[in-house]
């Protein structure tokens, strides 16, 4: 059963716990027969709690590591006039999406690099990617326009980190 887990945990790029848990619901039904979990093996895994999660999947997570080269940088500036969300979205359908950029850079900062612009749903765990050469506003609001386009769902809302 740990197994269907950490593969439903690796093919959703990690969710935390909690949205495993709303995303196991979503993809259990398709793969019934590749897991050939029994009716009480994939209702445990539903009822599962988000703090059981993240016990089960412990040595793994310890395995994925931090990644060393992030080059967002916190705006202290921005954050004492702009209002900050803080908690987490309860969604009751798709359509409510957070965003956020990964630097291609290795392991140097210096000069332009590619960014993958990554856009996921928090109801569905359905994300969309779209790479962008330096992190201007055209080429990444371009991305997300050609995100939102290709979702299955209509857009409600989206929440960013404002990295710079």
């Amino acid at each position: 059963m740990i197994e269907v887990l950490k593969s439903i945990w690796e093919a959703s790029q990690y969710l935390w716990s909690e949205r495993l848990k709303a995303a196991l619901s979503l993809w259990l039904p398709g793969n019934k027969k590749r897991w050939k979990l029994s009716a009480e093996e994939e209702q445990q895994l539903l009822t599962m709690s988000p703090s059981t999660m993240d016990r089960r999947l412990a040595p793994y997570k310890k395995k994925l590591g931090r990644r060393i080269y992030g080059k967002t940088k916190p705006g202290r500036f921005l954050r004492q006039i702009i209002l900050v969300h803080t908690e987490s979205w309860d969604v009751p359908e798709p359509g409510w999406t957070e965003t956020d950029t990964v630097s291609h850079s290795g392991p140097s900062a210096q000069g332009t690099f590619a960014y993958t612009v990554n856009e996921t749903d928090l109801f569905s765990g359905w994300g969309e990617s779209m790479a962008v050469l330096g992190k201007g506003a055209y080429g990444v609001v371009k991305a997300l326009d050609g995100m939102r386009d290709a979702m299955p769902f209509k857009q409600k809302g989206l929440d960013s980190d404002n990295g710079e």
